[in-house]
């Protein structure tokens, strides 16, 4: 176990079952993440003191129950307080693990896998080297863009990894601000540390569609100034439908390629904001 992260990183692992708790901590730091693990939260605590950037792990495996994982997690968050984001963690049923999540109001979820493909891959974008130089060679904003004025915030939620990369190189030199979502939980954090202008959320996920999330958000997000678009590669008319049933502020279409999707992302962007009130910030309810 490591104290401190030259990195200035660190996960906590929340976990009564020894030799599963063992498991996890052993995998995070093979996967390269300093790792702390305890059976119970006051272990923990402690360590919350520290500004160290760092994610809890909270296992929710089964046989635990609903009632017992609820009960804990108010333990938990009154004693994290914010500091740190929470992901939930176990063999459930994803579907399972996302409906705990919005019940926790947890930052995430992660099914697990013997080599912790899912895990890793989410402490990646919440816990980043830090200082870590960029692999990615970022282009100079275009004309078009320059000629815009004030960079959008844009929050892009796909289950694509591989996507979400095209989408953000393709916008970024276009001149949006950009923050990514895989996990659902993601969006609470960032709409409620970030605030973003524009969410946009494919509709077509694993976990929950896209039109659910857009309901969601809808219902959560206090304040009208967030615009959520659905997006798909789903015929234009059907997500035209979708757009509409689920009360979302637009739709883009997939089903046209990448480039011709980032432009007319931007059009609808652009004219929707064009239209709004000057933006201001934006809190998530206690429960969608």
């Amino acid at each position: 176990m490591f104290e401190r992260s030259e990195e200035g990183r660190r996960v906590l692992v929340l976990d009564d079952n020894d030799a599963r708790r063992a498991a996890t901590c052993s995998l995070l730091e093979r996967g390269g993440y300093p790792t702390i693990g305890a059976p119970h939260i006051r272990v923990l605590a402690p360590y919350l003191e520290d500004p160290l950037p760092t994610v809890l792990l909270f296992d929710v495996s089964v046989p635990r129950t609903w009632r017992e994982i609820l009960d804990d997690h108010r333990a938990l968050r009154a004693i994290v307080n914010d500091r740190c984001p929470i992901v939930l963690y176990g063999d459930r049923p994803s579907t399972e693990l996302t409906e705990l999540e919005w019940a926790c109001r947890a930052t995430a979820h992660i099914p697990r896998h013997p080599q912790g493909k899912f895990v890793l891959s989410l402490l990646r974008r919440l816990l980043p080297p830090a200082e870590a130089p960029s692999s990615r060679t970022t282009r100079p904003p275009s004309r078009e863009a320059v000629e815009m004025g004030p960079r959008p915030k844009l929050l892009l939620i796909d289950d694509s990894e591989i996507t979400l990369e095209l989408m953000q190189s393709l916008l970024s030199s276009r001149g949006f601000d950009l923050r990514l979502a895989v996990a659902l939980g993601e969006v609470r954090s960032i709409v409620a540390n970030w605030s973003p202008h524009v969410i946009v959320a494919d509709v077509k996920r694993p976990d929950m569609r896209g039109d659910e999330l857009c309901a969601r958000l809808k219902g959560s997000v206090k304040g009208a100034s967030v615009l959520v678009l659905l997006c798909s590669s789903m015929p234009d008319a059907d997500l035209a439908e979708l757009a509409r049933s689920s009360n979302a502020d637009g739709h883009v279409s997939k089903s046209h390629g990448l480039e011709r999707f980032v432009v007319q992302l931007e059009q609808v962007t652009r004219r929707l904001l064009a239209e709004m009130p000057p933006p201001s910030s934006h809190r998530m309810t206690e429960s969608p």
